[in-house]
C-alpha cells in the first residue's frame, strides 16, 4: 500500500514539474492566464462602475445620504453604536419596539467591518467628531457605509470567477463573472451605492464559501484518514488550508446572518449524497470527512463567543442551534466516514450504505423529535420561514416569485401540474407573461438556463461524477426552492444562475472547438483560430445581444441565418449537426443584452456578416445535399419562431444598462438612484423635525442596553415614550429622530391576528378614535399611553391601507366597486375613509380630540400614495358629499396624541352648539377643524390644538390654529383660547352662553 502511495506520488511530482516547465517557456505577461485576469479586473471595475459611480450624485446629492429607509438606516445605527464600543455591538436595541425593545437578530460582523474602516478613513484624512474620543466625523461614517454595498456587490465577480474556473475552465468563469456584474433584479438591488445591508454581503460570503469548499474538495480528494496519523502534512497542506478558509468564510456568514445556519444544511445534504456515491463507486469518502470536520468546526469556534445558551435553539439568534448544527455537523461527518471507511473494508455493496445512512437520518429524526423537541420546531418545524402566509405574504420581499398581485392570489386559477410548472416559472396559462416578467426581472433568460444546466450537471454526476458537480447541483436547487418561495433570495440564486450559465456557455463554446486552445501562450491560441471561433464569439458578445429587443427584426434575422447556416456547414455528421444547432440555439439565450443595437460596432459587424453569409452560402452550395438542405430550412424556422417570440426584456444587460448616445460609457438608468426609496427626503425633513422640536427621551441614544426578561417591557422612564407608525418605518423613526417607534421592520410591534392584538395594524385600522386609544392605552406603561406621537405618509394613507387589515385579519369592505364613464372601478368606501389612519392623514385629524397635527413635510405627488391623494378627496366629495380640498397636503405628516383640554359651559338645552378654527400648517396649508354636539343644558368639547402657541420643554408645534376657538350656539358665537398646558393636561375651561 504504501509503495503504491509512493509511486502516486512520484508520478503526480514528475507531472507537476512538466507542466511547470511548460509553464516557464510561456512565462510572461502575454498569457492566457495573464488575459483573464485583466478581463477579470475589467469587470470588476465595471461593475463598480454600475453599483458605485453611476448613482453617485443622486446618493449625495439631496438633504441626506441616500440610504435606503428601512433596513439600511438602521444598519447605520448598530455601525456608529459599534464605533462607539468598538468591536461590541447592542444585541438588544431598547431605542425601538416601545414599550418592549428588540432583541436584534443581526449578524455583528456587517456592521463591525463598516465601522473598522470608517475608524481607519477616519484616521487617515484626520476627520475625528470634536465631541466624541475615537469616533470619526458624521461625513466619514456616511461615506464608508454608502459605498460598502458597492464595493462588496463588485468584489463578488472574483469568487465567482475562480469558482466558474474551479468547476470547468477559465471561459465558464469569466462568463458568470461578466454576468454577475450585470446581473438585474434583487442583486444588483441589494448591491447599489446606499444600500447598506447584510443582504449582498451574505451572499459575497457564501459565494466565497462555496468557493473554498470545491478547492477543498478538489485538492483533497485523494486524501485519507491515513494522512492524519502518518503526519502526510505535504499532501494535507493544500486541502486543510482551503478547508480552514472554507470554514473561516463559513464562519463569517454565519456573523453575517444569524439564520444562515439553515444553509449548513446545504453541504450537510451534499456531504451526506456524495457518501452515497463515492460508496456505490467504491471510493473512498474520508476526503469529504476532512473538508467537513475542519470547516465546521472552524465555524462553530468563530460563532461560539456570541451563543447566548438562553436563545435555547432559535436560529433567529446566536443560540444553541448554531452549536448543535455546526459541531453536530462536524460529529456526523465523522461518524459517517468512520462507517464507509469500515464498510469499504468488508467490501459491502453501495446500497448497504444507503439503507444504513437513511435508517440513521430516520432515526436520528425520531429521537430529536422525542427529546429534543425545541431543536425539531425549529427546523423541520420551521417551514413558515420560508413560506409564508396571511399578513406576512404582504411583505413584499418575502412573497414567493411568482406571486400575482395580491394577497391569496398566488398563482389563482392554477391547479394541479400547471399549478407546479407555474410556481417555477414555466410560462403556461393566462398568467404566462406575469410569470415571464418575474423570471426575466431578477435573471434575464438565464433563469430558464439554469434550469437546463442543472440537469446537465445532473447527467455528469451519473455519467462523470465529480465532488464539486454534486456540491453545485446540490446548492442550486436549494437556493432556487427557497427563492421560489421567497422572492427576497433571489439575490442569492444570482450567483447560482451565473455560475451555471457561465458552466453551459463554456460547453456551447468548446462544442465550437474553443476547447482547442490548450496552450497558455496567446500567439499558440490566435495561431490556432478558425472561422467558426470568430462566429461563436460573434454570438456571445452580439448576436445574443439582439436578443434585448433593440434590434430590428431583420437584422435579428440575418445575422442568425448567416450563423446557424454556417455551423451546421461546419459540423460533421448527423449527431453533431442536430447537437451542434440545438446548443447553439441555447447558446443565444445566453449573455442577453452585452451591445444594443446602437453600438458602432454592431453595425461593424453586420458589414462583416454580409461578406460571411455569401461565402457561407457558396461553400453550402459547392456541397449541397438533402440534409444540408433540410437542416438550414429546420434551423430558419426555428430562428424565426425564436426572434418573434423573445421579449424585449430577456437581457439582463438591457435591465441595468442601456447605452445613451450622449453619455459615456454606458448610461445605466436602473442603477442611477441608488438606494433611494419613494418619498424619502420628505420622511427625513419631518423626522429630523421631529428629532430637534420634540421632548428628548430620557433613554441614551448610544448605549448597551440589558434585555429584560422574556415577555417584559423595558425599564423605560416616565419621559420615554413611543412613536406609532407602520412598521416599515420604525427604523428611520430611530435613525432620522432618534424616537422610539412602536413596530419596526423586524416585523415587531404589529399587532392584528386573530385576536387582535394591540400593535401598529389594529391602532391604523382602528374604526373610532375611541378605540385607536384604548389600543395605545393597552400598550401604555408607567401611566402613560403607548405613543406620544403618530407619523403617516400618503402611501400608508393612499396606497397600502388594506394592508394594515390583511394583518388585523379584517380585511373586508374597504373596497366597492361603482360605474364610472370609463366601466366599474373600485373605490374607497366609508369604512375606509373612517380608519383611524384616513382621520389623522387624510382629514388632518378634523374634529378628533386627542390627536394634532403637528408638523407636515413638503407634498410629493409623484410616488405611489402621494400620486393617488387628489382622486381619493375627489371620489369622497362626490360619492359620500365630502367637503375635502382637493390639494396635495405633505407627503409625511407628525401627529401629537395629548389628552385635550375641555371647553364646557350651559347652553339652551336641545340646541346645537359647534365649534371651529383654522389650523395653518408649516408650509402654508389651511385646514378646517370643527366639532358638533347637542346641548342638555351643557355641553363639552374636547379639543386637541392649543392657540396660544408652544411651550419650553414641550412639543414646538409649528402648525397651529390661526386664532381663538369659534363657539356657536343658534346665531351666538363666542370665542376662548386654549393653552398649551391645558391640552397637555387634560384641563378644563368655560364658556357659559346662559
Amino acid at each position: 500500500m504504501a509503495k503504491v502511495k509512493s509511486n502516486k506520488k512520484h508520478k503526480e511530482k514528475t507531472e507537476k514539474s512538466k507542466n511547470y516547465t511548460e509553464e516557464r517557456k510561456t512565462e510572461g505577461f502575454f498569457t492566457v492566464k495573464s488575459l483573464s485576469y485583466i478581463i477579470l479586473f475589467a469587470i470588476f471595475l465595471f461593475s463598480f462602475y454600475i453599483r458605485g459611480i453611476v448613482p453617485y450624485n443622486n446618493v449625495f446629492g439631496g438633504e441626506t445620504v441616500g440610504f435606503a429607509m428601512d433596513d439600511s438606516v438602521f444598519q447605520m445605527r448598530l455601525v456608529e453604536n459599534t464605533i462607539h464600543f468598538f468591536p461590541h455591538r447592542i444585541f438588544f436595541d431598547a431605542f425601538t419596539q416601545y414599550p418592549y425593545g428588540t432583541q436584534l437578530s443581526w449578524g455583528p460582523l456587517f456592521g463591525q467591518m463598516i465601522a473598522f474602516f470608517a475608524m481607519i478613513a477616519g484616521f487617515i484624512t484626520n476627520n475625528w467628531n470634536p465631541a466624541t474620543v475615537g469616533m470619526p466625523v458624521q461625513s466619514v461614517i456616511d461615506t464608508t457605509g454608502v459605498f460598502f454595498p458597492a464595493i462588496i456587490g463588485a468584489l463578488i465577480v472574483f469568487p465567482v470567477y475562480f469558482m466558474g474556473k474551479e468547476l470547468l475552465n477559465e471561459k465558464a468563469g469569466l462568463l458568470a463573472a461578466f454576468l454577475i456584474a450585470i446581473m438585474p433584479g434583487q442583486f444588483r438591488d441589494r448591491s447599489v451605492l446606499g444600500f447598506t445591508d447584510h443582504h449582498i454581503a451574505e451572499a459575497f460570503f457564501t459565494t466565497l464559501m462555496m468557493m473554498f469548499f470545491i478547492l477543498a474538495i478538489k485538492k483533497a480528494e485523494n486524501i485519507t484518514f491515513d494522512h492524519w496519523l502518518n503526519k502526510d502534512w505535504a499532501a494535507l497542506k493544500k486541502p486543510v488550508a482551503y478547508s480552514l478558509l472554507a470554514g473561516i468564510s463559513f464562519g463569517a456568514y454565519l456573523l453575517t446572518w444569524t439564520y444562515g445556519v439553515f444553509f449548513a444544511v446545504v453541504f450537510g445534504i451534499f456531504i451526506v449524497i456524495q457518501y452515497v456515491i463515492d460508496h456505490f463507486r467504491g471510493k473512498s469518502t474520508e476526503y469529504l470527512g476532512v473538508v467537513g470536520i475542519i470547516a465546521y468546526v472552524v465555524a462553530m469556534i468563530m460563532v461560539l463567543p456570541y451563543v447566548d445558551i438562553s436563545n435555547g435553539f432559535k436560529p433567529q439568534y446566536y443560540s444553541l442551534m448554531h452549536l448543535t448544527i455546526t459541531g453536530g455537523g462536524a460529529l456526523i461527518f465523522a461518524f459517517l466516514s468512520l462507517v464507509s471507511r469500515e464498510m469499504n473494508k468488508r467490501e459491502l455493496k453501495g446500497y448497504y450504505y444507503l439503507l444504513f445512512v437513511s435508517a440513521t437520518i430516520l432515526i436520528g429524526l425520531i429521537i430529536v423529535k422525542l427529546f429534543i423537541p425545541g431543536l425539531y420546531d425549529y427546523t423541520i418545524g420551521e417551514w413558515n420561514f420560508i413560506f409564508k402566509s396571511g399578513g406576512s405574504l404582504t411583505i413584499a420581499e418575502a412573497s414567493p416569485t411568482m406571486f400575482l398581485n395580491t394577497p391569496g392570489d398566488l398563482l389563482n386559477g392554477y391547479s394541479g401540474i400547471g399549478y407546479l410548472l407555474a410556481f417555477f416559472g414555466i410560462p403556461i396559462g393566462e398568467a404566462k407573461d406575469y410569470i415571464v416578467n418575474n423570471a426575466l426581472g431578477n435573471f434575464g433568460y438565464n433563469f430558464y438556463l439554469a434550469y437546463i444546466t442543472i440537469f446537465v450537471l445532473g447527467y455528469y454526476i451519473i455519467k462523470k461524477p465529480k465532488a464539486e458537480y454534486t456540491l453545485v447541483a446540490v446548492w442550486s436547487v436549494f437556493v432556487l426552492a427557497i427563492m421560489l418561495a421567497q422572492n427576497r433570495f433571489a439575490y442569492y440564486y444570482a450567483v447560482n444562475v451565473v455560475i451555471l450559465s457561465g458552466f453551459l456557455g463554456s460547453k456551447i463554446l468548446d462544442l465550437c472547438d474553443w476547447n482547442s486552445f490548450s496552450s497558455n501562450d496567446i500567439v499558440e491560441c490566435l495561431k490556432k483560430v478558425r472561422i467558426q471561433h470568430y462566429l461563436s464569439l460573434i454570438v456571445v458578445i452580439i448576436v445574443v445581444a439582439l436578443l434585448g429587443g433593440d434590434a430590428s427584426f431583420s437584422e435579428k434575422t440575418m445575422i442568425f441565418i448567416l450563423v446557424f447556416m454556417i455551423i451546421v456547414g461546419k459540423s460533421d455528421g448527423f449527431g453533431n449537426k442536430l447537437l451542434m444547432t440545438i446548443l447553439s440555439l441555447i447558446l443565444l439565450f445566453l449573455l442577453m443584452g452585452f451591445l444594443p443595437s446602437e453600438a458602432i460596432i454592431l453595425k461593424i459587424v453586420l458589414v462583416f456578416s454580409l461578406i460571411f453569409m455569401i461565402g457561407a452560402i457558396i461553400y453550402l452550395q459547392s456541397e449541397a445535399s438533402y440534409y444540408r438542405l433540410a437542416m438550414m430550412l429546420f434551423s430558419l424556422i426555428l430562428i424565426i419562431t425564436l426572434v418573434m417570440y423573445i421579449p424585449s426584456n430577456a437581457s439582463p444587460f438591457k435591465s441595468t444598462c442601456g447605452l445613451d448616445t450622449s453619455k459615456w460609457p454606458w448610461s445605466c438608468e436602473a442603477t442611477k438612484w441608488g438606494a433611494l426609496g419613494e418619498g424619502q427626503y420628505e420622511w427625513y425633513n419631518a423626522l429630523n423635525w421631529m428629532r430637534y422640536n420634540t421632548p428628548v427621551p430620557d433613554l441614551p441614544y448610544n448605549s448597551i442596553y440589558e434585555k429584560p426578561p422574556s415577555g417584559q417591557p423595558y425599564n423605560y422612564s416616565k419621559n420615554d415614550y413611543g412613536v406609532m407608525s407602520w412598521w416599515d418605518y420604525g427604523h428611520i423613526i430611530t435613525y432620522w429622530g432618534h424616537r422610539i417607534p412602536n413596530a419596526n421592520p423586524f416585523q415587531a410591534g404589529i399587532g392584528g391576528g386573530s385576536v387582535h392584538a394591540p400593535g401598529a395594524s389594529t391602532f391604523l385600522i382602528a374604526p373610532t378614535e375611541e378605540g385607536a386609544n384604548e389600543v395605545l392605552d393597552k400598550l401604555g406603561i408607567n401611566g402613560k399611553p403607548g405613543a406620544r406621537y403618530v407619523v403617516s405618509n400618503a402611501y400608508m394613507a393612499y396606497a397600502i391601507l388594506t394592508v394594515f387589515a390583511d394583518w388585523d385579519e379584517t380585511d373586508q369592505g374597504y373596497y366597492t366597486q361603482v360605474q364610472s364613464s370609463q366601466g366599474p372601478v373600485w373605490v374607497p368606501t366609508m369604512k375606509y375613509y373612517e380608519t383611524m389612519e384616513a382621520k389623522l392623514h387624510i382629514f388632518d385629524t378634523n374634529g378628533l380630540h386627542n390627536y394634532r397635527l403637528v408638523h407636515e413635510s413638503t407634498p410629493n405627488p409623484y410616488v405611489r400614495g402621494g400620486a393617488q391623494e387628489k382622486q381619493d378627496k375627489y371620489i369622497y366629495n362626490v360619492l359620500y358629499r365630502g367637503n375635502l380640498p382637493v390639494e396635495d397636503s405633505g407627503y409625511a405628516k407628525i401627529f401629537e396624541y395629548v389628552k385635550g383640554a375641555k371647553i364646557t359651559g350651559r347652553a339652551q338645552p336641545n340646541t346645537t352648539v359647534t365649534l371651529t378654527n383654522t389650523i395653518k400648517t408649516n408650509i402654508g396649508r389651511t385646514v378646517s377643524y370643527s366639532q358638533t354636539t347637542s346641548s342638555n343644558g351643557t355641553y363639552e368639547f374636547t379639543v386637541p390644538y392649543s392657540t396660544l402657541g408652544p411651550i419650553s420643554g414641550e412639543t414646538q408645534f409649528d402648525t397651529k390654529p390661526t386664532g381663538p376657538y369659534t363657539v356657536t350656539m343658534g346665531n351666538v358665537s363666542k370665542q376662548i383660547d386654549v393653552g398649551e398646558k391645558d391640552v397637555l393636561e387634560g384641563n378644563t375651561l368655560t364658556l357659559n352662553f346662559v
